[in-house]
């Protein structure tokens, strides 16, 4: 039956049925790449992924601890995420609170309030924070973590200092993806929007920690 309805209407094709078929495979390729370009992406970053047992052992113990609160938002859920170590290696300090904060976007409408949290306890100072939500929900990460109690931390915005990370995506001859999508995906990830923007985190206690990854 299906065969039939496109042979019957194949003959449209050279009178104007093209244009939809282009611009269909336009859009399929433009999200097969920004898919398959954050595989490589994410692949590259967990292998600088340092685990939470040698950071705490070679680097956590011998640096510096200030005051206040330190929030790392981390696109992979285990390891020390990225901009808490190149935070490290340029300002030589660790906040005396960090929370590493994961999002997971579940593949339901909502997520009520009191099942938001999942929190585990790292030791000196340190948490994994994974905050749920479904697929409907607002993503408020600054506003969740000050006024929903819930987590037990007692926030202040004031006292919070935001910290993510800008990866510049670098084509490489890598293996993974024909190098003219590699370009292509660059040029998306340079468009795409901020993820203090996505989190929807206060513009002024943000700092954003970049690094050129090569895929």
């Amino acid at each position: 039956i299906d065969l039939a309805f496109f042979l019957s209407t194949a003959t449209k094709i050279t009178h104007g049925g093209w244009f939809p078929l282009v611009f269909g495979l336009m859009v399929f390729l433009l999200l097969t790449t920004w898919k398959r370009g954050r595989e490589l992406l994410f692949r590259q970053l967990r292998k600088d992924i340092m685990p939470v047992d040698v950071f705490f052992r070679e680097t956590c113990e011998k640096t510096l601890r200030v005051p206040g609160t330190a929030i790392f938002m981390s696109n992979i859920d285990d390891g020390i995420p990225n901009p808490l170590l190149h935070n490290l290696k340029h300002n030589k300090i660790l906040h005396e609170r960090v929370l590493i904060v994961h999002v997971v976007v579940e593949e339901r409408p909502f997520v009520k309030t009191e099942k938001r949290y999942n929190i585990t306890d790292l030791g000196q100072g340190f948490f994994r924070v994974t905050m749920h939500y479904g697929f409907k929900d607002d993503i408020r990460v600054a506003e969740e973590l000050v006024n929903n109690d819930a987590h037990g931390f007692n926030l202040e915005l004031d006292k919070i200092s935001f910290f993510i990370g800008r990866e510049t995506i670098i084509p490489s001859k890598l293996p993974g993806m024909a190098l003219w999508r590699e370009y292509l995906f660059a040029w998306m990830s340079r468009n795409a929007s901020s993820a203090a923007d996505f989190y929807q985190l206060p513009s002024k206690r943000v700092m954003e920690l970049g690094s050129r990854i090569d895929i």
